[in-house]
């Protein structure tokens, strides 16, 4: 009896071993393809967000002409796209990108007209008016929209103020209330 014991309790060790060898074995298999793989880099979608932060205010003069804004801090840009010198971003990447811009100007008053543009290169891709319908201390105008974009294009904010006479109206210079973000879509 005692060799059948024995024989069994040999039996079950060298079970156990093999068992043990397999997977130590199954898991050297699978570290060698499947773990030690190099980790590769997350590619990081182009994003950016500018705004005009100025003090005081700068005042934009009623005239027939729309102007680019004047953005001059950077608050985030995944790709180094934005040239704070023309005030314009220039796309890194094919694809769609979403674009909102605003500004926000103060003292507007009843009938004064307040544009804001995309611009893709130079022409207008995209506008909004607004109309002032009465006497404010504080008005925004902004738009939002999603354009189909190729390397190397240039988007850039413009905007018209129109008073109906000869007056200047002063925009304010916070991130809050004149910026403009771009991001492309996934």
């Amino acid at each position: 009896m005692s060799k059948i014991k024995i024989g069994k309790g040999l039996a079950i060790i060298t079970l156990l071993l093999g068992l043990i060898g397999s997977g130590t074995g199954g898991y050297l298999f699978a570290k060698e393809f499947f773990l030690d793989v190099e980790p590769q880099e997350e590619h990081i979608l182009p994003k950016a967000r500018v705004f005009y932060n100025g003090t005081p205010s700068f005042s934009k003069y009623s005239n027939t002409v729309a102007e680019s804004l004047d953005f001059n801090q950077v608050s985030y840009d995944t790709h180094n796209a934005f040239d704070l010198t023309n005030d314009s971003y220039i796309i890194p990447e094919d694809g769609v990108y979403d674009i909102d811009a605003q500004y926000c100007v103060a003292n507007a008053e009843d009938g004064d007209d307040y544009v804001i543009f995309i611009m893709l290169d130079t022409q207008r891709a995209a506008f909004k008016q607004v109309t002032c319908s009465a006497t404010v201390s504080t008005l925004g105008v902004s738009i939002s929209d999603k354009l189909n974009l190729t390397v190397g294009d240039t988007i850039s904010i413009h905007i018209f103020v129109f008073t109906g006479v000869s007056e200047w109206r002063s925009v304010y210079g916070k991130e809050y209330a004149t910026f403009f973000s771009i991001a492309k879509l996934a």
